[in-house]
């Protein structure tokens, strides 16, 4: 599940090269909360149809060796649930929300994960390491603590991953700053923690696994993230933020000719800052969002129109919808609509 967004999804993930993981495909940004920044919501984890199982059985299914089991006892469906916290000033500049889940593992064994241009960073407490699957289901494992970077490609996860999983979502362009690290050299990957934070993922994970509840797990990552700000005087680019609220408030409806001279800077350095930051150009990343607009507006509705949706999303016309949303998930809106689940990233699939 890689992270709840703005549906509220938790997910458990893992990650593949050149494809992102969610909260179980999710993504933090679409989960529906109540909470400011600053403060928290706490609610057990929706009902799933293909939620299964024993309560929340942390093993090992790696036959490594010895099981990477939580110690603060979480053994009762009483323990399940989602919590997602929204950091206060001046973490929230970079960082959207951190999360906590534990459920039952899915009865299905593979979620694909909707791309998303929100680093997430997630930390396996049931398994120490995280598995991503290619089109042609080729795994690829990374540690149990990673960066699912910025991503316009869709992506499998092991469901077998997302029963206790700890997560972050930064704001996009606000990762390349807190580690330091060009988000387009990255993108569309899974990259371990320690790579980017020497030193940092096992210390972090060991203590995550000693803590006695979600509330302590939260803290202590919001405590760690909050020192690493500090230590690095971490802060987004003043441009890059500016032109990412400029799309987000309205995606594909501006020039991106228009939003770099809004922004002061020339066309040919806008691209090349944005990718840099953003991990990817600003006219894919204002399609992403439209396409993201497209799954949240697609969600709300009780009756399905794609035409009617196309025409409110700024598309041509349905063809064009298609096209740009199996582009960007895989599948038609058709398929999509059959396979959804709560969790607004992921899409169950066998």
């Amino acid at each position: 599940m890689r992270v709840p967004r703005p549906s509220a999804q938790a997910r458990y993930r893992a990650r593949a090269p050149g494809e992102p993981r969610a909260f179980a495909a999710t993504s933090l940004a679409t989960m529906p909360s109540t909470a400011r920044p600053g403060t928290s919501a706490f609610a057990p984890v929706p009902p799933h149809p293909q939620l299964t199982g024993s309560p929340c059985t942390i093993d090992d299914r790696r036959g490594r060796g010895r099981p990477a089991t939580l110690r603060g006892a979480i053994t009762g469906s009483q323990a399940m649930g989602l919590l997602v916290v929204q950091p206060a000033a001046p973490l929230s500049s970079l960082v959207e929300s951190i999360w906590d889940c534990v459920q039952a593992q899915p009865a299905h064994r593979f979620d694909r994960m909707l791309p998303t241009a929100k680093p997430q960073l997630v930390i396996n407490l049931a398994q120490d390491e995280t598995r991503v699957y290619d089109e042609a289901m080729r795994c690829t494992r990374n540690a149990g603590a990673s960066l699912d970077a910025p991503a316009h490609r869709g992506f499998v996860i092991d469901t077998a991953e997302q029963t206790a999983v700890v997560g972050v979502v930064f704001r996009a362009g606000a990762a390349a700053p807190f580690f330091r690290e060009r988000m387009d050299a990255i993108a569309n990957r899974q990259v371990d923690l320690d790579a980017l934070a020497a030193g940092s993922a096992r210390t972090l994970r060991e203590r995550l696994l000693d803590a006695s509840g979600a509330r302590a797990r939260v803290d202590i990552v919001e405590r760690w993230l909050s020192a690493r700000a500090r230590a690095s005087a971490a802060a987004m680019h003043p441009a890059i933020a500016h032109a990412v609220r400029l799309i987000d408030a309205a995606p594909g409806a501006r020039r991106i000719a228009a939003i770099a001279a809004h922004c002061r800077l020339s066309p040919r350095r806008f691209g090349e800052l944005f990718r840099e930051q953003v991990g990817m150009s600003p006219k894919r990343y204002a399609r992403l969002q439209r396409f993201h607009g497209v799954v949240a507006q697609a969600r709300r509705e009780a009756r399905i129109e794609w035409a009617g949706i196309a025409v409110d999303g700024g598309f041509h016309d349905q063809a064009h919808l298609t096209h740009e949303f199996r582009a960007f998930s895989g599948m038609t809106p058709t398929d999509w609509m059959a396979r959804r689940s709560p969790w607004h990233n992921h899409v169950p699939l066998a």
